[in-house]
């Protein structure tokens, strides 16, 4: 599949460095690249031969105006288009590091490019399809139904947090909610297409990547990283992750947002493996 959509993103290295390598970091459903910010510049700082490259995937940040479909495989066809344009331009991808529904991009973009993506880390995601995620009152799809059911236009950003915590969602998720909400004119506006962020998110729940970790797992370096405290991976995946040739690390105390509960740990797991 070619992509028809150039992706927003951020380039991040080391003050005064060149950096061989390049690593991909793809965010997750309703995020963007600048959530991944200050991890990078952590990152790059412990290793300075390497950069990261933050990406806003499609209908997300700044990457807006994709043509449908919405899904899995489109936008894993858009960061491989991303990725070329960064090897054409001298800029070597030696990784992809993706975070929940940038996990399945991730995993999905490596499995295409049959080897080509040399380490790929997946942040606590499910390769599985789960069919009843969609309707489930605990899932990420909540959070949709819930943005679908709020107007678009606020007076201000703390306006639209205050009606996004009536509706009992933690005032954190909310706060980081808001970050897509941008200045329009006088007023402020929920920027997420929620027709496109649904089909994504019922792409992620659909789409079954086994196989392609399967693939992934005799081609490169595959990594998992599962936070003890998420419930986003199925302990069945967990089991079978330890079935592949592949590293699985578990860190303890950490809920679905490794890079915030536990940046130290999450940032000696990925150094670890970019040390070559």
């Amino acid at each position: 599949m070619a992509s028809e959509l150039t992706l927003h993103h951020e380039l991040v290295s080391a003050p005064d460095s060149a950096p061989d390598q390049w690593l991909l970091v793809l965010h997750g459903i309703f995020g963007s690249g600048v959530n991944w910010r200050t991890f990078a510049k952590r990152l790059v700082g412990r290793r300075p031969a390497w950069g990261a490259v933050l990406v806003d995937l499609r209908m997300h940040g700044q990457s807006q105006g994709a043509p449908p479909p919405h899904t899995v495989a489109a936008a894993a066809a858009d960061v491989a288009a991303l990725a070329a344009a960064l090897e054409a331009d001298g800029r070597v991808v030696g990784g992809v590091c993706g975070h929940s529904f940038g996990g399945k991009v991730g995993l999905q973009l490596a499995a295409d490019a049959a080897g080509a993506v040399p380490r790929v880390w997946v942040l606590d995601s499910d390769p599985a399809a789960d069919t009843d995620a969609m309707a489930s009152k605990r899932s990420t799809a909540s959070v949709l139904r819930m943005l679908e059911q709020l107007p678009r236009e606020y007076p201000t950003r703390a306006a639209f947090v205050s009606r996004v915590v009536e509706t009992g969602v933690d005032r954190g998720l909310a706060q980081w909610l808001a970050m897509n909400v941008v200045p329009d004119g006088d007023e402020f506006r929920l920027r997420l297409d929620m027709a496109a962020m649904r089909s994504l998110l019922a792409s992620y729940y659909a789409t079954d990547l086994w196989p392609a970790a399967d693939a992934v797992a005799g081609q490169s370096e595959l990594h998992f990283v599962l936070g003890a405290d998420s419930t986003a991976v199925s302990e069945a995946s967990k089991v079978r992750m330890r079935t592949l040739r592949a590293t699985v690390d578990e860190i303890a105390a950490a809920g679905h947002w490794l890079h915030v509960d536990a940046p130290d740990a999450l940032l000696d797991i990925i150094a670890t493996g970019l040390t070559t």
